[in-house]
């Protein structure tokens, strides 16, 4: 772009923004071309990542909402998440702009269920309402409200019958396949008879005509709302001619039909995001299905390649796992360390990973705070969460430990999981000996995973409520605070009936540790706090559009783990799209150093790796 009219486009943009011409000074071509982009052609802004792509969406946004001179029709603006939604708001908030009646900003989720779902699905589906109120309720996938016994089947499968809620499966908008979010379940429903094919099909029929929906009920429906009302269609076109897409990528197949349905009646389609970084199969997101669209419609591809958050050497990983031809520029200099590490473990020296990486981020100034050790599960995570470090606590340890992560003012989820899983384990081995599976909080077998994962929450705040570790401003020593704990469980066991084990026989099992009676329990809770407690430990998942000073991308010590298993990563290996993809996510993460730690390396292993960008150090 040349660069007087660059200026004289951000001197346009800053009258209508009201800001200064300063303020701008920093947009990139790419950025400023896409900001003054004619919003009356549908548009794929494909935005590598650190590339800026929430400001730049919320400058457009911005920008439009200021020139949009009609009454009762507006601009909706949808992500997905109240986060990513809130963090929208508030960039968008930074110009003295709000976006208001007659524009929308929010989650798709939200955005179906109110122009769409709850006006119309009463219509659709026969549901006459209580005391007046026809709209639909929406029902987790994993809720086990004692209702739902109402709605449930039973089926055959190999020889033995099965129960299944109608919350654990769903159906294709045409009614003629069922699936399931859960592996194990899809297997079971897509192989069932005729005769509980239709049951299920009666059962979830019956729910829906109740008034209930899950979400992904709920997305069916509204598909099936714009097909059978056209009307409602052409409403929703007229009242949102424009709609921008942020982490487009994330469109589900029912999602993506609406789109367009709703572009066959007009509407300009604007989509942000970047196909690389879809991670949701397990919702049945397809983003070969996306760029499908984003062929057939017509949509302009614009392109931001500049990544303001990485160094070179990890943009150049991230660009050799997904085999990318497009050129990615690092715009941050590289630091005096090495930015792409490889480290080799034993079964020996896996646990003292976080050791060892917090002491590299201590020797090169680089802060632990802004800092995570990555994995694709949690199963290789429950090593660094604290439970190798608590694993020869006994039961009270393990539900003071539950309970101080639990009762943390500004727990992350890692602090929540970290807290079931410890008090799930003295759990299980009060009631069941200790034979529990560890990937599910040591869920006994006979168990439902949602009822135990309940009854943790159940003792979690039983212990809460009844076992403080301070008296006033006085702290407890552990031979008083262990009576509170025993009264506390002793409450808790004369309502848990999954264990036939009686609360005498387990009070034996709750004792103080040894030499510890005038001990404070305070000063036992914090000492025995894994000792990287400010290094967070999570999955990938959870840390999707961050950004981290530093990523210790761990891969599971054997090929057991579903994709998370370096050779389901890299060239050479059992390459899947979508751990590929895993992995993208996690590598693009840091600023300054990305660490892949992996079981000992075979010599094509080691050369593959280093060939992707990684130094031996």
């Amino acid at each position: 772009m040349e660069e007087n009219k660059k200026k004289k486009i951000l001197y346009k943009i800053s009258r209508i923004l009201k800001c200064k011409l300063e303020t701008l000074s920093n947009l990139s071509d790419e950025q400023v071309f896409y900001i003054n982009f004619y919003c009356l052609r549908s548009s794929f802004l494909d935005a590598c990542p650190g590339s800026g792509k929430t400001e730049v969406l919320s400058l457009k946004c911005c920008l439009e909402v200021l020139k949009w001179r009609k009454n009762s029709s507006g601009i909706a603006l949808l992500t997905f998440t109240k986060s990513a939604a809130s963090e929208l708001t508030s960039r968008i908030g930074k110009f003295n702009t709000t976006i208001s009646y007659p524009h929308f900003v929010g989650t798709f989720d939200s955005w179906l269920h109110a122009y769409i779902l709850q006006p119309y699905c009463h219509d659709l589906v026969g549901y006459g309402g209580k005391n007046g109120d026809k709209s639909i309720r929406i029902i987790e996938d994993d809720k086990n409200a004692y209702f739902l016994a109402n709605y449930s089947s039973i089926i055959s499968y190999k020889g033995k019958t099965l129960g299944i809620r109608v919350t654990q499966y769903h159906f294709t908008s045409d009614w003629k396949e069922v699936y399931s979010y859960d592996e194990k379940f899809d297997v079971i429903v897509k192989s069932v008879s005729e005769k509980d094919f239709n049951q299920l099909k009666e059962q979830k029929l019956k729910f829906i005509k109740d008034g209930f929906a899950t979400y992904t009920d709920a997305e069916c429906l509204c598909e099936n709302i714009l097909t059978r009302f056209s009307f409602v269609k052409r409403l929703l076109a007229k009242r949102f001619p424009v709609i921008y897409i942020d982490e487009c990528q994330d469109l589900s197949e029912f999602q993506l039909r609406i789109i367009e349905g709703l572009q066959d009646e007009g509407v300009l389609i604007h989509c942000v995001g970047d196909p690389n970084q879809a991670i949701y199969k397990f919702r049945k997101v397809d983003p070969s299905k996306f760029l499908n669209f984003v062929s057939q419609s017509g949509l302009q591809i614009l392109k931001l390649s500049n990544n303001y958050r990485s160094n070179q050497a990890i943009v150049s990983i991230c660009r050799e796992l997904i085999n990318s031809r497009k050129e990615i520029v690092a715009c941050r200099s590289m630091p005096s360390h090495p930015a792409t590490i490889l480290w080799e473990y034993t079964e020996n020296d896996f646990g003292d990973l976080p050791k060892r990486f917090s002491e590299f981020l201590t020797a090169n100034d680089l802060d632990v705070n802004k800092s995570a050790i990555l994995a694709r599960g949690k199963n290789t995570l429950s090593y660094f969460n604290g439970y190798s470090e608590n694993y020869n606590l006994n039961n009270a340890e393990l539900l003071l430990q539950g309970l101080v992560l639990w009762t943390n003012p500004s727990r992350r989820t890692e602090d929540l999981d970290s807290a079931l899983q410890l008090i799930g384990r003295a759990l299980c081995n009060l009631g069941f000996g200790g034979l529990g599976n560890r990937r599910n909080q040591f869920c006994p077998d006979g168990i439902r995973r949602i009822i135990w994962r309940n009854q943790i929450a159940i003792l979690a705040n039983q212990l809460k409520k009844h076992c403080p570790l301070v008296d006033g401003e006085q702290p407890l020593k552990w031979s008083q605070w262990i009576k509170l704990l025993k009264i506390a469980v002793r409450e808790y066991w004369s309502k848990f009936k999954y264990s036939t084990t009686t609360y005498e026989e387990i009070k034996l099992k709750l004792r103080v540790p040894n030499n510890c009676g005038e001990v404070l329990v305070t000063t036992t809770s914090s000492r025995r706090r894994h000792k990287n407690s400010s290094l967070r430990a999570t999955t990938i998942h959870s840390v999707k559009g961050e950004t981290l000073d530093a990523v210790l991308l761990v891969s599971h010590r054997n090929k057991s783990s579903k994709g998370g298993h370096h050779s389901d990563w890299i060239e050479g290996g059992s390459r899947d799209e979508e751990h590929v993809r895993f992995a993208y996510v996690a590598c693009s993460r840091p600023k300054h150093l990305l660490v892949l730690a992996t079981p000992k390396l075979r010599q094509v292993e080691l050369a593959n790796l280093i060939k992707l960008g990684f130094q031996t150090v």
